[in-house]
């Protein structure tokens, strides 16, 4: 049986040096349309990783005897083309300019008795503008095609149950017959769970055959559970594992003569049934109409039992009635629940808008709404803290990589100079730069404790300028908040 892994294609924009002339064939440019010159052309350095003697993840097959690569464009008339012999693994293509340059590239065997070499994989790679003068470096990463195990239990590919597809398979019928063919993957079961099992990036002929989803027990013989039948197009089924251990799914199908299907298998566990409290709870009903007042929503989650959520479920926040923002970034944001709820922060600058509803729909389950907030140009009374300026941080630079984090800290004062009570709102925004608070977007509410509040700054943008931090207290402006020193962002 064979196994097709997808091509993983990272493109690099930058000066090419030390390069030309690399590789096992160098390039060509037969019967252009247009004459290759310095103005009117660029330059598309390409590494293909060669086969390191078993790593079938990262490269190609290692039977592999050569490497073609080819660039096409909508105005190249003919492929600009050159080969990688092995153990060659660099060479640069003169192509010229424009957009949507596509780069390929095939490996074969070796010939066979008829002199025929065999193509064992092909996919692109995009440069989407290749400007005049300039370089480029693409570098193609291809995993093994074959995998002649896996119609067996014992040969099984091993998945994960987080929805992420398999790496691409194929059954196909050959030699002028129809033929019965088969995957197996391997996954683990948790006892009482129920799985969403699924084909997808389905890609082959209609009409060219039909197969069933089977899950088998550990022993990989006794059938648990089947599909309807599907033709060759995406298909899926629920299962429900009574105990836990290793599981077996199996694409089973029967494909027409020189038909084939690709494809690949995910499994995930569907977000549980959750329901909204209906209504939200809001820390006020009145909203000043400045971009610094605010109110907290909160919508406290529920299982089917009754039980608290879990965390991590996502709820969809979105405002149905009125103009406002929901933590500073447009009228729908999502959280995750936390300790049996989600929260977001409300803020508006038009006091011309009808009363608010904002509401908080569960991927599956009931969703509930919050009562009419009324905007006012009016100041809110309340007492006013003050905020030390400039806020704490813990570290002056961070990784764009979502993960790495710097701690901000506003110190807050009564207005008698003592630390300030437990459990007033502190609303922190990222006024410069793109990052999220608390994982939860531009804005986030922190409650003090200890005289202080505190947010978690991260990003996944590493072209973000310098990000600057502000927070206000109740009834405080942005145009006074305290602000943190300005952070770095680093790829």
């Amino acid at each position: 049986m064979r196994r097709i892994g997808k091509l993983g294609i990272i493109a690099f924009v930058g000066v090419v040096l030390g390069v030309a002339g690399c590789g096992g064939g160098g390039g060509r440019n037969p019967g252009a349309p247009v004459a290759l010159t310095p103005e009117n052309s660029a330059t598309i350095a390409v590494d293909v990783s060669w086969p390191t003697g078993g790593d079938g993840s990262r490269v190609i097959m290692s039977t592999a005897q050569s490497i073609k690569v080819f660039v096409t464009g909508p105005d190249i008339g003919t492929p600009i083309t050159g080969t990688l012999n092995a153990p060659n693994t660099t060479l640069t293509l003169t192509v010229l300019a424009g957009s949507d340059r596509q780069v390929n590239a095939q490996g074969f065997d070796a010939p066979d008795a008829g002199g025929t070499q065999i193509q064992k994989a092909s996919a692109p790679a995009t440069v989407p503008l290749a400007a005049a003068g300039q370089s480029y470096s693409v570098t193609l990463y291809m995993v093994d095609m074959f995998d002649p195990a896996d119609d067996d239990p014992t040969g099984a590919t091993s998945i994960a149950t987080d929805g992420m597809p398999s790496p691409l398979h194929v059954i196909e019928g050959a030699d002028g017959t129809w033929r019965d063919q088969r995957d197996f993957f391997r996954f683990a079961a948790v006892a009482s769970e129920e799985y969403t099992i699924a084909t997808g990036d389905v890609i082959g002929t209609a009409a060219g055959g039909r197969y069933v989803l089977s899950v088998y027990d550990s022993d990989g013989s006794s059938l648990l559970a089947q599909s309807a039948s599907f033709g060759i197009g995406p298909g899926g089924m629920l299962w429900t594992a009574a105990g836990g251990g290793d599981r077996f799914v199996a694409v089973e199908g029967t494909v027409a003569p020189d038909i084939r299907m690709e494809y690949t298998v995910s499994i995930s566990v569907p977000v549980p049934i959750s329901d909204v409290e209906d209504p939200l709870r809001v820390t006020k009903t009145t909203l000043r109409a400045d971009g610094s007042d605010w109110i907290t929503i909160s919508a406290f989650v529920t299982q089917a039992d009754g039980s608290p959520a879990p965390p991590d479920i996502p709820i969809l926040f979105r405002i149905i009635q009125g103009r406002a923002q929901l933590n500073a970034n447009g009228m729908q944001a999502e959280a995750r629940t936390a300790e049996g709820m989600a929260k977001v922060t409300l803020t508006a600058v038009d006091e011309t808008s009808p009363p608010i509803i904002v509401r908080a729909t569960p991927s599956r389950g009931t969703a509930g709404s919050t009562p009419e907030i009324y905007v006012s140009s009016m100041a809110a009374p309340g007492p006013t803290f003050d905020v030390e300026d400039p806020l704490a941080v813990s570290k002056r630079s961070i990784k764009a990589d979502g993960s790495d984090s710097a701690t901000i800290t506003a110190f807050v004062w009564e207005p008698d100079g003592r630390p300030v009570r437990d459990d007033v709102p502190i609303l922190f925004r990222v006024l410069q730069g793109r990052g999220q608070l608390n994982a939860n977007g531009m804005q986030a509410e922190a409650r003090t404790a200890e005289g202080m509040a505190k947010v978690v700054l991260t990003t996944l943008d590493p072209t973000s300028p310098d990000i600057e931090v502000a927070a206000i207290p109740p009834n405080g402006s942005w145009e006074t908040s305290s602000r943190a020193p300005l952070i770095s962002v680093t790829p």
